[in-house]
This record gives structure tokens, C-alpha cells and sequence, in this order.
């Protein structure tokens, strides 16, 4: 088989890891988890992008160890690859690797998920966001715009303040920067002071909302969340599948059983620790949670299962994260 050209060896000019005018050093951290290959798309978009990447491994069980090695092979010393025994959850991976990039003295970390590309250019756009935002030394992280790779539509981005829930999505063709209070965690550039100061990624949410818990809790250590509305990244959600009914179309993420056990377990621990602080995000995700049960109700199989996981995660959760609590 002949040799995988490696991204990093082919980039046009530049210096890796120096984009925009920031001039930081700068990594990319991909949590990856029986993908195999599939991750190659997304190293690929990142790697010309950044100085070093680190690959951290869920703990998969199929060819992706194998893959991953490969790339280490062919990242020229500029690929770092941890393959865990087990799998930690994001949360977990992306603090193993943020500790790695800060012990090699990185001060700003992009986070990608296996699953996303990001676009041609995107790091250096995020710099621009974190040197365009006043008080840069209180940016946690920039991010760019998520587009579902499914429907080419840009993702939704909300500022909550008290009660209101102010959407921020239509202003994304004529803002540069926005300051969404929440953002997914993939494409996200982190600076890693700012990271240890909002107290890192918390494990005991394994996946989900753990970049929401992530946001908000730099929010309240008084750290902001731009959007650079030029970056733009193409990301998954789930396994959609849509039903018309009655002219009306739903359309549903498709998340196994266990999946819609942990999604309502963590989401009752959010509404928990910050329905009082933040009770326009609560309610949003809240409603959010009610229009899926119904989209799950119309379009998705193994409903009795997933409904029975559903209210054994909102039993669960409250018991969960007080054994788990530090």
C-alpha cells in the first residue's frame, strides 16, 4: 500500500500552528471512538491548520487504533497518539488530551469531534474573533459556525439573559462576532488558561451536554464565548430520519436507547445546577427535550425501549451525581 500523504507535509506555505494575527501556539485535540477511517477527513481539514495534533482514543474496538497509528506515522513527529484501554467519555478524552497539550506548553487548543470537517482557513478566523473581542484575556473560547452536514443549515445560536432567550442566528450574515452563551464542542478554539481557570470538562457528564456545562460555567468565572461568524465547521447530529405526517415534517437525531438514558439524565442534573443562574437556557432545553419526545414518538423504532431508558435516566440522575460528586 503506498504511503498516506500527510496533510502537514503538503501545506502551502504559512506557519503551522501561527494563524491569524494572534501568533499563538496553537494544536488541534481529536477525540475519536469507532471511526476508523472516518477520522480522516477531519484530521486532514485540521492538521494544515495547527502545529501538533493529538489524537485521543476512546477505547474502540474496531480498526480505528490501527488507522490512527497510520497517521501517526505519517505526522512527521507533529501527530501525539493516546489509545485508552476504555472508554472515559468526551469529557474524560478531552481532559486527558488538554493536560498533554499544556505540559507541551500550548496556549490555545481547537477541540474536534471525529466526525467534523472544518473549513479551509477556520483556525485562523477564530484567532481574528479572540483579537477582535475586547478583553481577549477573558475569552475561554472561539467558535466557529456549525453547518449540519445533513441539511447544509447553519446550527442555532442563542444568548440567554435572565428569562430571555435572545436567537442570534439571523445575525450571522452580518456580524463578524457574536456571543452566544452556548456552543458545541467541536471547532471550538480554547484557551487553555482560560480552560483551567472555568475548572475543565466534567466527567461525571461523559458526552452529553458537556460542552454546554463547559460554556456555562466559564460564564459564571466571568469568561466569554465568541462565535467568529467566517469560521465555519460541517458537523453530525445522531442518526436523523424524518416522517411527514399529515403535510407536517419531523425530524428526530435517532439516538439509541442508552444514549436517550444518559441525553435525559444529564439534562435534568443542567436544569439542576443552573435553573437559577441561567433559567432562560434551562427552559430552552427543557423544550428542546419535549419537541424530541415528540419527534422520537413519530419517527424513530424501539420507542417503547427508549421511552422506558428515558424515565429511568430521569429517576437516575439525581442519585448518579451525587455519588459522583468530587
Amino acid at each position: 500500500m503506498p504511503r498516506r500523504p500527510c496533510p502537514m507535509e503538503t501545506r502551502n506555505g504559512g506557519n503551522p500552528g501561527e494563524p491569524g494575527s494572534a501568533g499563538n501556539r496553537c494544536c488541534a485535540l481529536i477525540v475519536t471512538y469507532n471511526c476508523a477511517d472516518r477520522v480522516a477527513p477531519t484530521f486532514d481539514s485540521v492538521a494544515p491548520q495547527v502545529e501538533k495534533v493529538f489524537l485521543i482514543d476512546n477505547g474502540s474496538s474496531d480498526g480505528t487504533a490501527a488507522f490512527l497509528g497510520k497517521l501517526r506515522h505519517d505526522g512527521a513527529g507533529r501527530v501525539d497518539l493516546v489509545l485508552l484501554e476504555k472508554n472515559i467519555g468526551i469529557a474524560g478524552a478531552l481532559n486527558l488530551g488538554m493536560q498533554r497539550a499544556m505540559t507541551d506548553g500550548y496556549e490555545w487548543v481547537l477541540t474536534m469531534d471525529h466526525d467534523s470537517v472544518a473549513e479551509e482557513g477556520m483556525v485562523a478566523r477564530l484567532f481574528d474573533a479572540c483579537e477582535g473581542t475586547p478583553d481577549r484575556e477573558s475569552v475561554l473560547l472561539a467558535a466557529p459556525v456549525f453547518v449540519n452536514r445533513e441539511t447544509g443549515r447553519a446550527g442555532e445560536l442563542y444568548r440567554y439573559e435572565g428569562w430571555r432567550g435572545i436567537r442570534l442566528t439571523d445575525l450571522i450574515p452580518r456580524r463578524d462576532i457574536l456571543d452566544p452563551t452556548v456552543v458545541i464542542t467541536s471547532g471550538n478554539l480554547v484557551r487553555t488558561e482560560a480552560y483551567a481557570k472555568a475548572g475543565g470538562f466534567d466527567e461525571r457528564l461523559f458526552v452529553d451536554f458537556v460542552d454546554h456545562d463547559f460554556c456555562l460555567r466559564g460564564r459564571l468565572a466571568g469568561l466569554k464565548v465568541v462565535c467568529a461568524t467566517k469560521a465555519r465547521i460541517a458537523h453530525s447530529v445522531g442518526n436523523p430520519v424524518r416522517r411527514t405526517i399529515f403535510g407536517l415534517t419531523f425530524s428526530s437525531t435517532n439516538h439509541s436507547p442508552a444514549r436517550r438514558y444518559t441525553m435525559t439524565r444529564n439534562l435534568a442534573e443542567m436544569v439542576r445546577r443552573y435553573g437559577r443562574t441561567f433559567p432562560a437556557y434551562a427552559l430552552h432545553a427543557v423544550s428542546a427535550y419535549l419537541r424530541d419526545l415528540a419527534a422520537v414518538l413519530v419517527c424513530e423504532n424501539e420507542r417503547r425501549e427508549k421511552f422506558r431508558m428515558m424515565a429511568k435516566g430521569l429517576r437516575d440522575s439525581r442519585g448518579h451525581f451525587a455519588r459522583a460528586a468530587p
